[in-house]
């Protein structure tokens, strides 16, 4: 294993602006000197993802269909989603994993939760 070989990584000391571009070049450096600087390169320094869109349902008898339209993911890809619902109180909204989990990667994927209506039915929805 060779010594003295420092990591093929930067980690930056100066706080970043999530949203703004960053621009960098890389030089490698031996005994006998500097290399020359590689082409210059952009980074976007992630940021959170924008706000959805209102999400559109589909409804027959046996299922609801919530879809959404995945947002600008900030740099970043989107990991989950928090689906929450709203109680039968009409007020309150609850997150239920058991009937629409956003963290599941097929519902990331297909921005899209079928849930069975019979749920709904069940409190704390009480539909």
């Amino acid at each position: 294993m060779a010594t003295g070989v420092l990591p093929r990584y930067y980690t930056t000391t100066v706080v970043l602006t999530p949203g703004a571009f960053y621009k960098f070049k890389v030089e490698a450096l031996n005994s006998v000197g500097y290399s020359i600087p590689s082409a210059q390169f952009e980074i976007l320094c992630a940021q959170p993802p924008d706000k959805l869109t209102a999400p559109t349902t589909a409804f027959d008898n046996l299922s609801v269909v919530v879809d959404w339209v995945a947002p600008y993911n900030g740099g970043s890809e989107i990991l989950t989603y928090t689906i929450k619902f709203r109680k039968s109180d009409g007020t309150t909204f609850v997150e239920s994993k058991e009937i629409c989990n956003g963290a599941l990667t097929a519902t990331v994927l297909a921005t899209s939760c079928t849930i069975q209506s019979y749920k709904f039915t069940e409190a704390p929805y009480n539909i």
